[in-house]
């Protein structure tokens, strides 16, 4: 297969780039041109889809192991990420984020960090009691710093 497609390219490119000058091209010229262009947009279209899938199979591969590698007070943690449903979370998030000319902004941030809560689990016991708020004064007293809010 790949010979008829060396010999198919190499008489388009003949018929098409070595024209002589009192010959005008024909309508067989054009669709040869055409085809050559076709062929041209439709490699770089698959290379401009398979990089962005390639992508997302490592993506899924490193969210994994980077739960899996993590360890609090004994217990491990599992991610269930596929390369699937990055992709379709990303295409979501593209469609919400073109429709609503990014307003949904907001909207798809929950989503990404609902995407990685909703699928990361635990193996083994975890102590609750000792998880608690830590006790330190705050060194705020107003909170209405945290704004730059001024006295008028």
């Amino acid at each position: 297969m790949s010979s008829w497609f060396d010999a198919e390219l190499k008489s388009a490119f003949n018929s098409v780039f070595h024209v002589a000058s009192d010959k005008v091209p024909s309508a067989g010229d054009f669709f040869t041109a055409w085809r050559i262009i076709a062929i041209i947009v439709s490699a770089f279209s698959a290379f401009m889809l398979l990089i962005p899938m390639l992508w997302t199979i490592y993506s899924a591969k490193e969210m994994r192991t980077f739960a899996k590698y993590t360890r609090f007070d004994g217990v491990q943690f599992h991610l269930n990420a596929t390369a699937g449903s990055i992709v379709w979370l990303t295409i979501i998030n593209l469609l919400l984020l073109l429709f609503t000319l990014g307003i949904a902004l907001p909207f798809i941030l929950q989503r990404n960090i609902r995407f990685v809560i909703d699928r990361l689990t635990l193996e083994g016991a975890i102590d609750i009691d000792r998880i608690v708020q830590s006790m330190a004064a705050s060194p705020y007293t107003w909170h209405g710093d945290a704004f730059d809010i001024g006295a008028w």
